[in-house]
């Protein structure tokens, strides 16, 4: 834009230019929003410090322009200030992407630890099945096998078998009677 605006004279280059140096001064806030620890803060403050001294000489641009002066020098001061912004985005891209790597790093992590919940709960639930599956098999199968071995004596022939007590409600209790 601005080497559009050095070789013309066009309020809609100068409204262009004014738009993205607003558009500038919004990312920089929401920047600022993001940004929490010192180091990441330190490096906002010098984006905002390099971004104001940019926009400052981009208005002076503007108005040198204008009034028919020579823009050189303020084009090149201008020129410095856009690579001290772009070399301290780089550095924030840099952190970003530290930040993001050990934000990755502990999900990961915490993926592991509800991976083991969860093989955990699964064995545990199986061992509660198994103890409850035994303990019901038994209740059945032993009333069973005493009613067996009773009736097994009988037909052995031995009529004086002591009662069988069995408490269930069922068929097999009703063979024990």
């Amino acid at each position: 834009v601005i080497g559009e605006f050095m070789y013309t004279n066009k309020q809609e280059t100068e409204t262009k230019m004014t738009k993205l140096i607003d558009s500038g001064k919004d990312h920089i806030a929401e920047f600022e929003g993001v940004m929490k620890d010192s180091q990441h803060i330190a490096l906002v403050d010098q984006l905002k410090i390099n971004t104001d001294l940019l926009f400052e000489t981009n208005y002076q641009i503007i108005a040198e322009k204008n009034s028919g002066g020579n823009i050189a020098v303020l084009t090149k001061k201008a020129s410095n200030f856009n690579l001290s912004v772009v070399s301290t985005l780089e550095k924030i891209e840099s952190l970003l992407k530290e930040d993001t790597k050990m934000i990755q790093s502990d999900i990961k992590d915490y993926l592991k630890s509800v991976y083991i919940f969860i093989i955990a709960v699964n064995i545990a639930s199986f061992v509660v099945s198994l103890i409850v599956a035994t303990m019901i098999s038994r209740k059945i199968s032993n009333p069973i096998k005493k009613v067996t071995a009773g009736l097994e004596k009988i037909a052995e022939g031995q009529l004086n078998v002591q009662p069988i007590t069995v408490t269930n409600k069922d068929e097999v209790g009703d063979m024990a009677k």
